[in-house]
């Protein structure tokens, strides 16, 4: 299983070339997706776009924030202010459903690479 970041799945339902590349790894990989992703993508969707998110979810497992997540969240954030390396809220929560459920994120953002702990794949050109 591979979670698809925000970035990678508007990439995938934009058909670009990075899409290309996240539907390659979406055929060898069950696809997870979670649920501030679905949140970040549809707030600002046409009916269009809503569509074609709609049927990736439709393929994807849907992963939920739970306390768990909560914690390890809380640890992530708390590494990366002392480091000085911080990113968005949103991301950091992201990350920590990838850390407790042990898989990587597929992502166009260079920023989770700052986590430690996270299996990252950024998709580049």
């Amino acid at each position: 299983m591979i979670l698809l970041d925000t970035s990678a799945l508007i990439e995938l339902a934009d058909e670009t070339e990075k899409g290309i590349k996240v539907a390659e790894y979406c055929n060898r990989e069950q696809a997870a997706i979670s649920t501030f992703t679905i949140n970040e993508v549809l707030i600002t969707a046409n009916e269009e776009e809503k569509i074609a998110f709609e049927k990736i979810f439709e393929k994807s497992i849907i992963l939920s924030f739970n306390k768990e997540s909560a914690y390890k969240s809380i640890e992530i954030e708390k590494e990366l202010r002392k480091e000085g390396k911080m990113i968005g809220k949103i991301d950091i929560f992201i990350a920590s459903i990838a850390v407790c459920q042990n898989i990587s994120i597929l992502t166009t953002n260079n920023d989770f690479k700052k986590i430690k702990g996270l299996k990252t794949i950024i998709v580049d050109n």
